[in-house]
């Protein structure tokens, strides 16, 4: 299947959002890799809304050009908070020279040829370039003349050329809680799938990098990580990416339709500096040949061939439950239960954990955000589950066994939704067992 997979103006995307942070960042932290390996896949828009600290704590977008000739882009910087005053400064990379300096856009040269929607919301303080950059490495420093505050930067590509393009993104910029996390936004366009790795990490002692996957405008949770290894499908991402990482790094590797989204990278420990990057695995993203996404074991279970967990076939052999019931439930299910002749024992199944639900689900599709047994189209009863729920007027929502401060997590399969209940709520439950092992995810 050709693909094509487009970075559309963010901009005005993450200006709207007030609570969306977006950095890139280069230098030493040239390690997260936007690449781009098709000639029908181009990267022409990436934004970041961030906090200005100042020095160290100043935004800073890294960005790589590849090919033959030139190209046009535009930088952008402006600010989200009475007060700041933001100036570009950008630089190649390593040798650190200036290449140019912009405090107020319209000082530019050729301000007159910046597309108008690019400046539509600018004001005269806001900062922005135009220039004809040759292949190489770069780094855009977002800083404030003004007082310190969230400001966001831009990197747009004009033009779309074969010869050319961006392959490298990054972002390195405080985290500081709240509103002042840093939240990369990204598009996907196109048909099917595009696999992406999403990664986040610090830079600061006490720093404890947490990543959070929410579709745009509607916000809902799709993915979580905090420690990189938690993630089920950590093997599968390419070595060099993960090279540099401890233990408390965060990424996640997905398979994601085409959509708007943001990454929040936030801290569970102290305040700090830390980085956020979005790759696109080249390519699309494919069921592995070998075999179909899930298989029916004719013994009232299937197997998820990618995560190779167990689920109960009958997906609402159990009626609501709160969440202490919904526990001993699951791990109550047996062989001669729910329809299962698998030779289970109680004590074998269980609630699926936040990050198993994440990579059972195919956010390809909606009502529910499942597929087939053959992974080539949408869930239909039978085919490979039963009984699946998910209407959204009689609140069907499943358990997770996820809990965090007292809530606990829950799915809706609609459009796959996660929310954090109270244990007393009642929803449905959907057992899972590890086929050998202990594989159970975090």
């Amino acid at each position: 299947m050709s693909v094509k997979w487009l970075i559309w103006p963010f901009s005005l995307f993450l200006n709207s959002v007030y609570s969306k942070s977006l950095r890139l960042g280069l230098g030493v932290l040239f390690m997260v890799v936007f690449s781009v390996a098709q000639a029908d896949t181009r990267l022409i828009n990436i934004s970041t809304r961030a906090p200005i600290q100042g020095g160290a704590g100043n935004i800073i977008a890294g960005f790589i050009i590849e090919g033959t000739g030139t190209q046009q882009v535009v930088l952008r910087g402006w600010d989200l908070e009475p007060g700041v005053d933001s100036i570009l400064t950008l630089r190649e990379y390593p040798s650190s020279n200036v290449v140019a300096t912009n405090d107020n856009w319209q000082d530019d040269p050729r301000y007159g040829e910046i597309p108008s929607h690019m400046v539509a919301h600018f004001d005269y303080l806001d900062a922005a370039l135009l220039l004809d950059l040759a292949t190489g490495a770069y780094t855009v420093t977002l800083s404030s003349v003004g007082t310190k505050g969230l400001g966001l930067v831009g990197i747009d590509a004009i033009g779309d050329t074969s010869a050319i393009k961006l392959t490298n993104i990054s972002t390195r910029a405080p985290i500081q809680g709240g509103a002042g996390n840093v939240t990369a936004g990204f598009i996907i366009e196109g048909t099917g799938t595009q696999q992406v790795v999403l990664r986040g990490w610090d830079l600061e002692p006490g720093v404890d990098a947490k990543l959070t996957l929410q579709k745009y405008p509607s916000n809902e949770i799709i993915a979580i990580n905090d420690n990189w290894q938690d993630d089920l499908r950590y093997a599968e991402i390419p070595s060099h990416m993960v090279g540099h990482f401890d233990d408390s790094d965060a990424a996640l590797l997905l398979d994601l339709a085409v959509g708007a989204y943001t990454v929040t990278l936030s801290s569970v420990g102290t305040k700090g500096i830390g980085l956020v990057g979005v790759d696109a695995i080249a390519g699309e993203s494919e069921t592995p040949p070998s075999s179909a996404r899930y298989t029916d074991n004719s013994d009232g279970t299937v197997t998820d061939n990618r995560s190779k967990l167990v689920w109960l076939k009958n997906a609402s052999c159990f009626s609501k439950q709160d969440w202490d019931t919904a526990t001993q439930s699951a791990a109550s299910l047996a062989s001669g239960q729910c329809g299962l002749s698998d030779g289970s024992a109680a004590g074998k199944w269980r609630l699926p954990t936040h990050a198993e639900w994440t990579a059972m689900v195919d956010t390809s599709y909606e009502s529910p955000a499942l597929s087939n047994a053959a992974g080539t189209a949408k869930w239909t009863e039978g085919d490979a589950f039963s009984g699946v729920k998910f209407d959204a007027m009689n609140v069907e929502w499943y358990w997770s066994s996820t809990s965090t401060d007292g809530f606990v997590s829950s799915v809706f399969l609609g459009d796959y939704i996660v929310s954090e209940d109270m244990s007393f709520v009642e929803n449905f439950v959907w057992p899972v067992r590890d086929a050998e092992g202990d594989n159970k995810l975090e």
